[in-house]
C-alpha cells in the first residue's frame, strides 16, 4: 500500500467522523446560543471571547501559583501574569511590558539595569514597584521548589532596587543574554510576583500557596470558574488602562478587547466542534486536519484561517517537537541508539499519513520562529549536505536528506490540495530544509555495534538479551505530539523494537519531563525553541551538566544531557555580544553538537492549524496581521486581544493601527549613570471582584454528543456487518 492510500477501514472512519460532525452541527444549530455558558446575567453573547484552553480539564482549578512547575497556567497566564518584555515573532524583535526600556549593561557584562514602567498597577490597587521584581528575584533564589530557581540562583549574585523603578542585577559571570530570562518568547518567562501579598505568605512558603484569588498585572481578573476545572470566566478591569497592557494601547489608541474572557476546556473534539457550531467557541486549539477541514465546510467565510488557502496552518511557532530520550536511563544515554531510531523513522510517511503535509519539518534545533528557522537552517544547510555518520565498518553515510520537503510538495499535487506551481522559496519556508533518511540498515549496523541483538522472532534485545521494550510518553491534548508519538511507535514496531504508548494528561505528563521519569516522550521545548534568533545561548543554557538531577528531583534540563564539550560552548557564547559574528559562529557551533550527537530527535515545528471565528469579533491575527504573537495560550496573547473589536460594533470602524514598534535588541554599552524620570500618577477607583464558584451543567452539549455517539453506534454495526 503506497504512501497516503486510503483503505475501506479508513474510508469508514472517515465516514462516521463526518456523519458525526453533522450530526453535531445540526443540533448545534437548534440549539439556542448561550444557553448553557456560565455567563453573569445581562452579559450577552456577543460581550465574551471564548477560548479554548491548551489542556482541556484543568485537575486543580482553585490553583494559579504559576511559580511551581507542573501547575497548569495556559488558561491564565495570557490575561493575567506577565514579565518584563516579549519577543515581537514578526520581526524577532524586543517589546517592553513592564520594562520601560531595554536593560543596560555595565561592568563587562557583569551588571544589569532594568528601568520598569511607573504607571502600572496590580489588580488590588497596589501600585506595581522595584519592591515586586527584587522579590521575585529573591523569592526564586530562596526557595527551591519554585522554577526559576536554577536560573536565577546560576547567574544572580545580588540584586536591589536603586528607586522604585531602577533595579540593578549583579551577576556571577558575564552575561549579555540574562535579561533573556524576563522576555517571554513564545510560552513564558519568570512573571512577577506581587510583593505585598507573598511577603505574608514568606518566600520558604511560597510553594505551598494557591494564589488563588490571583492578583493580576495583566489587564484581566478572575470572575468565577467550574470546581471541575471545565471554565474559567474572567472580567477586564476596571482600570485595565493601568496594567500591563494600559500604556500600549493608550499608545496606539486601541479598542481595548473585549469585557470578557471565557476560558473553555473540553472533553474532546467533538466537544469543541460543536461549541464552534454552536457559537460558543472562538477558536479552536490545535485542530485536527479532519476536524479543521469540517470547520472549512460548515463555517466557510465565517472563520479566519492563518493562510486564505491549502495548507492553512501557521508553522513558525517558536517551539519544535521531537522525540525526546531521557539520557539518565540506559540505553538513551548512547549516542548511537539514538541515531538508529531516528534512522528507523520514515519521516516522509509520518508527515503524509500522520500529520497529512500539514507540518513544517525541523532538523536544526534553533529553527523553530520564522526569523531563527531562515537565520539559522540557511547558514547550517551547507554543512548538514557534507555531515556523515562513520559506520562500524568505516565507510561514510551521509544522513542529512534535503529532498524531503519537494517530496511531500509533489504529494500534495498528485492530492489536487495544490493546483498551481510554487517557487522553491514557498516549498523550503512551509515544509523546511529538510530531514533525516530513512536508513533501517545503517540502523541496524549501529544497534549491533553497541551490543544489541535480533531474536528469532525479528525482535530487538538488549545487549544482555532482555527483550527492548519502549514506553513512549505521549499527552492526551496536543494532536501533533499525538501523531508524532504513534507515527514514530509504529516505524519502531515495524524496526522490530516493542513500543507500548503512555498517554497522559497536562500534569503528569510534564511531571514525568521535569522530574525525570520518563524514558521516551512526544514532547516539545525544552532547549529547542526560538522567538528571538539572538537568543539561542540563553535557551540551551538549560543543557548545562550543572542542571542535571537524579530522577525525582526537579531539573531545567529535563532529558539529563550532559556533555563538557557543550557546556564549554554555551558559556562561550553567553560571555559574547548577542548578534556579533562571534556569538553566531559559537550559536553554529552549540547547533552542530545537538545535531551530531543527536542528543533528541528533533522533528517537526509546533505548527497550528490557526484560525479564529469572526461571527462576533474582528482584528484576529493572521498572516496578513501576524502581530506580536498570534498563539491565544501564550502570555503574549494579551497584546493580541487588545486589538480586537466587535463585529457588529454600531460605532464607526477605528483607524488601524501598526503592531507596537519593536525595539531591537542591540549590542549592550556600558552607561556611566542612570537617569530616572519620576510620573505622578492620580489614583483611580479600583474595583476588586470577589470570586464566586458557579457550576454549570451543559447539558446542550451533553445531549447532542449522546445523540453524535448513537449515530456513530449505528454507523460502526453497519460497517461490521458490511464487513
Amino acid at each position: 500500500m503506497g504512501i497516503g492510500a486510503c483503505t475501506p477501514y479508513t474510508r469508514a472512519v472517515a465516514l462516521i467522523f463526518i456523519t458525526a460532525i453533522l450530526i453535531s452541527s445540526s443540533l448545534a444549530i437548534i440549539s439556542p446560543v448561550n444557553a448553557q455558558l456560565p455567563l453573569p446575567p445581562g452579559v450577552k453573547r456577543e460581550d465574551v471571547v471564548i477560548l479554548d484552553i491548551i489542556h482541556g480539564r484543568t485537575p486543580t482549578p482553585d490553583q494559579f501559583n504559576a511559580w511551581v512547575p507542573g501547575i497548569p497556567v495556559g488558561h491564565f497566564h495570557q490575561l493575567c501574569l506577565d514579565s518584563l518584555w516579549y519577543t515581537n515573532l514578526s520581526s524577532g524583535l524586543s517589546v517592553d511590558v513592564l520594562a520601560s526600556g531595554l536593560p543596560e549593561y555595565r561592568d563587562e557584562f557583569k551588571t544589569m539595569i532594568v528601568k520598569l514602567r511607573n504607571d502600572v498597577y496590580w489588580s488590588d490597587g497596589e501600585k506595581f514597584t522595584s519592591r515586586d521584581l527584587v522579590f521575585t528575584v529573591n523569592a526564586c533564589a530562596g526557595n527551591p521548589n519554585l522554577g526559576c530557581h536554577a536560573t536565577i540562583t546560576t547567574w544572580v549574585e545580588s540584586v536591589r532596587a536603586i528607586d522604585d523603578y531602577t533595579v540593578e542585577f549583579k551577576l556571577k559571570s558575564p552575561n549579555p543574554y540574562f535579561h533573556y530570562a524576563f522576555t517571554i518568547q513564545t510560552w513564558g518567562a519568570i512573571y512577577m510576583m506581587p510583593a505585598h501579598y507573598f511577603e505574608k505568605i514568606g518566600i520558604e512558603n511560597i510553594h505551598t500557596d494557591k494564589f488563588y484569588p490571583p492578583i493580576c498585572i495583566g489587564p484581566y481578573v478572575l470572575h468565577s470558574y467550574d470546581p471541575g476545572g471545565m471554565w474559567f470566566l474572567f472580567k477586564r478591569r476596571d482600570d485595565y488602562l493601568r496594567s500591563s497592557m494600559g500604556h500600549i494601547v493608550k499608545r496606539f489608541n486601541w479598542p481595548g478587547g473585549p469585557e470578557w474572557v471565557l476560558m473553555r476546556g473540553f472533553i474532546n473534539e467533538q466537544a469543541k466542534l460543536m461549541a464552534l457550531y454552536a457559537g460558543e467557541l472562538d477558536t479552536m486549539f490545535d485542530p485536527s486536519p479532519e476536524a479543521f477541514r469540517a470547520v472549512l465546510a460548515s463555517m466557510g467565510g465565517r472563520i479566519r484561517a492563518w493562510q486564505p488557502e491549502w495548507p492553512y496552518f501557521w508553522g513558525h511557532d517558536p517551539t519544535v517537537r521531537g522525540i525526546y530520550f531521557n539520557k539518565a536511563k540506559y540505553p538513551y544515554n548512547l549516542t548511537e541508539v539514538r541515531w538508529a531510531l531516528t534512522l528507523a523513522v520514515n519521516i516522509t510517511k509520518v508527515m503524509v499519513e500522520s500529520w497529512e503535509g500539514i507540518q513544517r519539518l525541523v532538523a536544526v534545533p534553533a529553527a523553530a520562529s520564522l526569523f531563527s528557522d531562515l537565520k539559522w537552517s540557511e547558514a547550517l544547510l551547507p554543512w548538514l549536505k557534507e555531515f556523515y555518520l562513520t559506520l562500524p565498518d568505516g565507510t561514510k553515510f551521509y544522513p542529512f536528506d534535503p529532498d524531503i520537503p519537494m517530496r511531500i510538495y509533489n504529494w500534495a499535487k498528485a492530492k489536487g490540495y495544490i493546483k498551481t506551481e510554487w517557487p522553491p522559496e514557498r516549498i523550503r519556508v512551509t515544509w523546511g530544509v529538510g530531514w533525516w533518511k530513512y536508513a533501517p540498515d545503517v540502523a541496524e549496523k549501529l544497534l549491533r555495534n553497541v551490543g544489541f541483538t535480533k531474536g528469532p522472532d525479528g525482535m530487538w534485545r538488549l545487549p544482555d538479551g532482555k527483550p527492548w521494550k519502549i514506553k513512549l510518553n505521549v499527552p492526551t491534548y496536543e494532536v501533533d505530539s499525538i501523531r508524532l508519538g504513534h507515527g514514530v511507535a509504529a516505524a519502531w514496531k515495524e524496526f522490530g523494537i516493542d513500543v507500548e504508548i503512555v498517554t497522559l494528561e497536562s500534569t503528569p505528563f510534564w511531571n514525568e519531563w521535569n522530574y525525570g521519569y520518563f524514558e521516551v516522550g512526544s514532547y516539545w521545548g525544552g532547549y529547542a525553541w526560538a522567538g528571538d534568533p539572538n537568543a539561542i545561548p540563553m535557551n540551551v543554557a538549560s543543557l548545562r551538566c550543572d542542571y542535571v538531577k537524579p530522577v525525582g528531583e526537579y531539573s531545567p534540563n529535563p532529558t539529563r544531557y550532559c556533555n563538557p564539550e557543550l557546556d564549554e560552548l554555551i558559556l562561550k557564547a553567553l560571555a559574547t555580544l548577542p548578534g556579533t559574528p562571534e556569538s553566531e559562529k559559537l550559536i553554529l557551533e552549540i547547533q552542530k553538537h545537538l545535531i551530531t550527537n543527536m542528543v533528541d530527535m528533533i522533528a517537526g515545528d509546533c505548527k497550528k492549524l490557526l484560525f479564529y471565528v469572526t461571527d462576533y469579533w474582528v482584528g484576529w491575527p493572521s498572516s496578513e496581521n501576524p502581530g506580536v504573537n498570534p498563539m491565544f495560550w501564550c502570555c503574549p496573547f494579551k497584546i493580541q486581544l487588545m486589538q480586537i473589536r466587535p463585529a457588529k460594533a454600531p460605532t464607526p470602524t477605528p483607524t488601524p493601527t501598526p503592531t507596537p514598534t519593536p525595539m531591537p535588541t542591540p549590542t549592550p554599552t556600558p552607561a556611566p549613570t542612570v537617569t530616572v524620570t519620576t510620573t505622578v500618577v492620580s489614583p483611580t477607583t479600583v474595583t476588586v471582584t470577589t470570586t464566586v464558584t458557579q457550576t454549570v451543567t451543559e447539558w446542550t452539549t451533553a445531549i447532542a454528543l449522546a445523540v453524535v455517539l448513537l449515530i456513530v453506534g449505528i454507523a460502526i454495526g453497519w460497517f461490521i456487518k458490511r464487513r
